[in-house]
């Protein structure tokens, strides 16, 4: 007949993605299912961005800027500098992906360099490139498969090097995309769920 709430102040969400600063102390950023983004600046917890938080990413030269996700391909780059906030997947052209909005795994894949912060990758079938921290996209890959894209990684001894899969197709570039090849992994009913580079 009574109940008394005991869950006051606690935060309670399903963590999907953690991104974290490497410039200052205490700045992280998480992607939460059915809770957006949120973000954590000296000790206070604030909305980022909303939906469902997936993959999400802090500017490793600049804690200032960060990048967060929705499902489905929606990647939100925020400038709390400049004070702006852009669906930057939106500048993918038109004629490159499925539809006028983009389209991609549940959490769609990007990666920042290792050595350059303006440059991201993102994964839908094909594997995009911006070298403008999202303003511009050039597709580096053909449609590697019918399927979305759900991990991408760059090794970071050599950022030519690029991995990209679904849950069970590896494929990979030692040349910046111009050539990909298809890994076999050689496990039955294996599913992947990490790409980690010996750096």
């Amino acid at each position: 007949k009574d109940w008394i709430d005991l869950s006051n102040g606690l935060g309670i969400s399903q963590i999907y993605r953690i991104g974290v600063a490497q410039t200052v102390e205490d700045n992280v950023v998480c992607g939460l299912q059915d809770n957006g983004s949120k973000l954590i600046d000296s000790n206070v917890w604030a909305e980022a961005t909303g939906g469902d938080g997936m993959e999400c990413i802090i500017d490793y030269t600049n804690e200032n800027i960060i990048y967060t996700s929705v499902q489905n391909g929606v990647i939100i780059k925020t400038d709390f500098e400049q004070g702006t906030q852009e669906e930057i997947s939106n500048n993918i052209p038109a004629g490159q992906k499925d539809s006028t909005s983009p389209s991609g795994a549940w959490i769609t894949p990007y990666v920042i360099h290792p050595t350059n912060p303006n440059i991201l990758l993102a994964g839908y079938k094909k594997v995009y490139k911006t070298t403008d921290q999202g303003d511009s996209w050039t597709a580096i890959s053909p449609e590697l498969t019918s399927y979305d894209l759900n991990l991408i990684t760059i090794a970071p001894s050599d950022p030519n090097t690029i991995y990209a899969s679904t849950f069970d197709s590896l494929y990979s570039t030692s040349d910046g995309g111009i050539n990909w090849q298809y890994i076999p992994i050689g496990i039955p009913q294996a599913h992947i769920s990490c790409i980690a580079v010996d750096p």
